[in-house]
């Protein structure tokens, strides 16, 4: 039987997951809204510019990435020398990182327009900001204080949707797509220290630093994977088919990003501290892991599933047909859609657990397949070989943890997990693919929006019911048993809600 610690954490994190969630929802639905717009009036050539200037400031970003946020929340109880010393060195690595950048700007200048290189300056001044958040927003999320976290995220989602939209429709072209950043980091500095203000001042104690330093620095090799995770296939196909078509490309990543988002981001920023808070009981830790994962998978799969089988219809309806071409590059994406939650939360996992080692492992591994893959077959293919290289990144990743760093830490069974969502998932896209070829006529690109959400609304309403109808079948005494679970950890013995 568990422990009341354990099941008391356990019954804060679903609370807050839930409480994390219904504000993130509504965030997100402010985000795609806010995408959807800035898209239909800005061209593709301007988010490839910030997509270009994003990578030269990644590499800079490089030099503050030292994993001090993970550091912190690993710590059971930081002091307040720790916590000083943790803003004191997430400021000056920042302002660091930005003083490098302007010194190498004239050089940059000879190589990239001066565009991509303004706009790389001006996203190096997001990182001091959030370094100025950091403390209070970490610590609010060591605490499971989602409520406050929300607040914030609100805030911020309408602030960075309504200036930079009535930038874009002024003519401030690509700088739109910027002050969307910008304007996120300022709310986020404000907020956070309004709304917890216990300020440690700025000072840095020896003993900290040998701290942060001894766990960070682990991290931060992760973090030059990251950098090539996240941002490298930016630099292969904008400097291999040019600023126009990386727009596409960015484009399709973060249209394909939001059904990751409405999974991984909110359980990601849940389950970190969780899991921290359980790192020296296995088996709830293990309990706990495969609860959220099967959870993610199914979800993560149902929105992937909604997406390839729709892309083409949501693509006319929302940007236009002159986005069409990412709609081919998100269904190639697929494997990165459905999966990328199922990473992020095995990275938070080994992050958590104090494992800063095999987080930096998993992340490289990654990180060598992208960069093989991702310029062959770019070369190949063009933005499909790319799009392609991401897929094979995300596949590998998994499999080297579950292969090799999965038994370290837990026991969970990853065919329990995969298989069952992942083969629904696959056979609903095939058959809503068929079905739709030989049932529906295709609208023409001149028949208004009403036909394409006509058959956006039958394909999606297809892939839902073979997908639920699926799962029920194959796995119905599985999916109780978690339900049960959730069940017992939200209420008291007696069956009262937890207040």
């Amino acid at each position: 039987m568990e422990d009341s610690g354990s099941r008391g954490t356990a019954k804060r994190a679903v609370r807050a997951t839930l409480w994390f969630a219904a504000g993130s929802y509504v965030t997100l639905a402010i985000a795609l809204v806010r995408s959807i717009i800035l898209a239909r009036i800005l061209a593709p050539e301007d988010f490839g510019v910030v997509a270009f200037a994003l990578f030269l400031a990644s590499l800079f970003g490089l030099i503050r990435s030292a994993g001090l946020n993970y550091a912190l929340i690993h710590q059971k109880d930081p002091d307040e020398d720790s916590m000083a010393t943790f803003l004191a060195s997430g400021l000056v690595l920042s302002v660091l990182a930005l003083l490098v950048a302007v010194i190498a700007a004239p050089m940059l200048g000879g190589f990239y327009s001066a565009d991509i290189v303004w706009v790389m300056l001006a996203l190096m001044v997001i990182p001091v900001l959030h370094a100025g958040a950091s403390l209070p927003t970490v610590m609010m999320e060591k605490e499971l204080q989602f409520a406050r976290i929300t607040t914030i995220n609100l805030v911020a989602a309408a602030a960075k949707s309504v200036i930079p939209i009535w930038m874009a429709l002024n003519g401030f072209g690509l700088w739109a797509i910027v002050a969307v950043e910008v304007i996120d980091a300022v709310t986020r500095l404000i907020l956070a220290w309004a709304l917890r203000r216990d300020f440690p001042g700025l000072r840095m104690s020896m003993g900290s630093i040998s701290y942060y330093w001894d766990y960070g620095k682990k991290i931060w090799s992760a973090s030059v994977a990251g950098t090539i995770i996240f941002h490298f296939s930016n630099f292969v196909v904008g400097t291999a088919t040019g600023l126009r078509s990386l727009g596409f490309f960015s484009k399709a990543q973060e249209f394909s990003q939001f059904p990751t988002m409405l999974t991984s981001s909110i359980i990601s920023r849940v389950t970190l501290p969780t899991y921290a808070k359980l790192q020296d009981d296995r088996k709830a830790l293990s309990r706990a892991f495969e609860i959220v994962l099967s959870a993610v998978m199914r979800v993560s799969a149902w929105f992937g599933l909604l997406l390839v089988v729709g892309v083409y219809e949501l693509t006319v309806i929302l940007l236009g047909e002159r986005w069409l071409p990412l709609v081919v590059i998100v269904q190639v994406l697929a494997a990165w859609v459905v999966l990328r939650p199922a990473y992020d939360d095995s990275a938070a996992l080994v992050t958590a657990v104090g494992r800063p080692d095999m987080f930096s492992k998993l992340a490289w591994v990654q990180a060598i397949v992208l960069l093989v893959a991702g310029p062959l077959l770019t070369m190949l293919w063009g933005l499909l070989g790319a799009a392609a290289a991401i897929d094979l990144m995300i596949i590998s990743g998994l499999a080297y943890f579950y292969l090799v760093q999965r038994r370290a830490i837990i026991d969970v069974s990853a065919r329990r997990i995969f298989v069952v969502p992942l083969s629904v998932a696959s056979v609903s896209a095939v058959a809503v693919f068929i079905g739709a070829d030989n049932l529906l006529s295709e609208p023409s690109l001149d028949a208004g929006v009403m036909p394409w959400v006509v058959k956006f609304a039958f394909e999606a309403a297809a892939a839902t019911v073979l997908y639920l109808g699926g799962l029920l079948l194959l796995e119905k005494r599985y999916l109780s048993e978690q339900v049960s679970f959730v069940r017992r950890v939200v209420r008291d013995e007696d069956g009262q809600e937890v207040s």
